[in-house]
C-alpha cells in the first residue's frame, strides 16, 4: 500500500466506522463485567444477611415445652408466668433485630434486581452490536481493497510506461543501431496484462476483444498511438542527453 493510500485508510469513513463499532463492543462487554460483578456482590451479601437473621425458632421450642411441663405439674404457676414472659421479651428483641435484617435483605434485593435489569439490557445491546460486525468490516475490507485496488492499477501503468519505453529502445537497437541478436523482448510477446478484480477501479480497463477478466495495459495492435507518443518522449529525452538516432 502506498503512503498515499495508508494515510487515505486512517481517514477513511470506513475505518472511523469500524473503530466506532469495535469501541462500543468493548465499552458493552466492559459494563457486562461490571453488572456481573456487583451482581455477585449482591449475592454474597444477601448470604451473610440471611445466615446471620435472627431466629425465633428456638424460643418457639421453649416456650412449647415450657407449656408441657406446665401441663404435667413439673413447674408452678408463678415459675411458669415469669419464663413465658422472659421468652416473650427474648421473642420481641430477636424479631426486631430480624425486622433490622429483613429490611437490608429486602433492601440488597431491590439493587440486584436493578442491576439485573441493567445486565440484561447491556447483554441485549452487546447482541445487537456484534450481529453489526461483518457489515462494518465488510464496508472497511472493501474500501482498502477498492484504495488498495487503485495502486495496483497505477503500479500497472507505470509498468506500461516502461514496457513501451523498451519496445521503443528495441526498435532503435534493431533498426537504427544495428543490433542483429534476439530480440530484447524475447519471446514473452507484446500483451501486458493483469488480473482484474472485480471493483470500481478495474472497470474499463479489460482487454477490447478478450471476455475474460485482465486489465490490458498494452498491445502493439490496438496502442499504436501510444507508442509513437512513446517514441517521441523517449527521442526527446536522448536528445537532450546529446543522442542522436540519426
Amino acid at each position: 500500500m502506498s503512503k498515499a493510500t495508508t494515510q487515505a485508510a486512517t481517514r477513511s469513513p470506513e475505518l472511523a466506522a469500524l473503530l466506532e463499532h469495535q469501541a462500543a463492543v468493548r465499552a458493552a462487554q466492559a459494563e457486562i463485567g461490571k453488572l456481573q460483578t456487583a451482581i455477585v456482590g449482591c449475592e454474597q451479601r444477601l448470604a451473610e444477611a440471611r445466615a446471620h437473621r435472627p431466629s425465633v425458632d428456638a424460643l418457639t421450642h421453649d416456650l412449647e415445652n415450657l407449656r408441657a411441663a406446665a401441663a404435667l405439674g413439673e413447674v408452678t404457676a408463678t415459675e411458669a408466668r415469669q419464663r413465658e414472659e422472659a421468652i416473650a421479651s427474648e421473642r420481641a428483641r430477636l424479631e426486631k433485630a430480624a425486622g433490622g435484617v429483613d429490611g437490608e435483605i429486602a433492601e440488597i434485593e431491590r439493587t440486584r434486581a436493578g442491576l439485573q435489569r441493567r445486565l440484561e439490557e447491556a447483554q441485549a445491546k452487546l447482541e445487537t452490536s456484534t450481529a453489526r460486525k461483518p457489515e462494518a468490516l465488510q464496508a472497511f475490507l472493501l474500501s482498502e481493497a477498492e484504495a488498495i485496488c487503485a495502486d495496483y492499477v497505477e503500479a500497472g501503468r507505470v509498468v506500461r510506461e516502461c514496457y513501451l519505453k523498451l519496445l521503443t529502445l528495441q526498435g532503435w537497437l534493431r533498426f537504427r543501431a544495428g543490433f542483429v541478436s534476439d530480440n530484447i523482448l524475447g519471446n514473452s510477446g507484446e500483451e501486458l496484462l493483469l488480473p482484474a478484480f472485480n471493483l470500481p477501479q478495474c472497470a474499463g480497463l479489460g482487454h477490447p476483444g478478450w471476455a475474460w477478466g485482465s486489465i490490458w495495459f498494452h498491445g502493439r495492435n490496438y496502442v499504436q498511438k501510444a507508442q509513437e507518443e512513446t517514441e517521441e518522449t523517449e527521442a526527446a529525452r536522448l536528445r537532450a542527453l546529446g543522442v542522436t538516432l540519426e
